[in-house]
């Protein structure tokens, strides 16, 4: 109890501590899934955990009611779009769309997260992360020469290093969400290098160690926050739990009788198969953007 009691009257600060720790701890599971499963267990992982998020982030928004009937008319208008762009573009340009953009909702999340305003430098933290995210999916998913995701991957290793001479040069004094940016870089870098070294990709599928660090976190994060409002924490990690449960059960049921023909096991095919999830994924960034990430110069 004493612990718990210490993590709800720093929730800021724990949080951050809680998030910091497990990107090492789910590094370690994204290689054991990939020295131990096959290469579609990790995908779907990430649909299950990634479509669970997307939805208690709308259930939390309705509830706390931060929605508007603005975004329902924007969201519906977006799905129907996609829906209809799905019919004419091939799944590498969607995995492309989500690959750029959630490398960087998932680093201003982080942020959010923190209570830390981005600014000039906040960018700069973000930058090395997001250059080598941008040009392994530019060149893998439109089937070039690795080598220049190579050159790519020393180019942010470039940027790296200039944020860590800016930062000594100017006596920056480093705090934790600092070395947690360093730590998400730098285990993103060894995935993409050492896969493409020895099999031409990346050694787990970078995107996949995001999505799966962003919900971890996300979790974390509303845990802790609800505790310290001195609510009871029980009923989200049930919901959490049983929401988890339910999507895996019915992600299973679709795969193993989707060619039974019965319609409601085909419906499910608009929440799993890999084409909406990514669709789901680009409406979640859309009704998720705060501008206000993208405002502001604190350094």
């Amino acid at each position: 109890m004493h612990v718990l009691e210490s993590l709800y009257a720093r929730p800021i600060q724990w949080s951050l501590r809680i998030r910091f720790a497990s990107v090492f701890l789910i590094a370690g599971f994204c290689w054991f899934v990939e020295r131990s499963t096959e290469e579609n267990v990790s995908m779907a992982i990430v649909i299950i955990l990634g479509l669970v998020h997307y939805f208690f982030s709308y259930l939390y928004r309705f509830r706390s009611k931060g929605h508007e009937k603005s975004q329902y008319s924007s969201a519906l208008i977006a799905f129907s779009l996609l829906i209809a762009l799905a019919f004419f573009l091939p799944l590498e340009v969607f995995i492309g769309i989500v690959a750029a953009y959630f490398v960087v909702h998932f680093l201003l999340d982080e942020a959010f997260l923190s209570n830390e305003r981005v600014g000039y430098y906040g960018w700069l933290r973000m930058a090395p992360t997001v250059v080598l995210y941008w040009f392994y999916y530019a060149f893998y998913l439109t089937n070039s020469d690795m080598v220049w995701a190579q050159f790519f991957a020393y180019f942010s290793a470039l940027i790296f290093g200039g944020w860590l001479i800016l930062s000594a040069v100017k006596g920056l004094r480093w705090g934790l969400i600092d070395y947690h940016y360093a730590s998400i870089y730098i285990v993103s870098y060894l995935f993409v290098m050492s896969g493409i070294s020895l099999h031409g990709k990346a050694l787990f599928e970078p995107l996949n160690f995001l999505v799966i660090s962003h919900v971890v976190n996300w979790y974390f994060h509303k845990w802790i926050k609800i505790g310290s409002k001195g609510e009871r924490v029980a009923p989200f990690l049930r919901e959490v739990f049983w929401i988890n449960i339910l999507a895996a059960f019915l992600f299973v049921a679709y795969y193993s009788f989707r060619d039974d023909g019965l319609g409601a096991i085909d419906f499910l095919g608009f929440f799993f198969q890999p084409i909406f999830f990514y669709i789901w994924s680009i409406l979640h960034f859309i009704s998720s953007v705060r501008f206000s990430d993208f405002r502001g110069s604190a350094a």
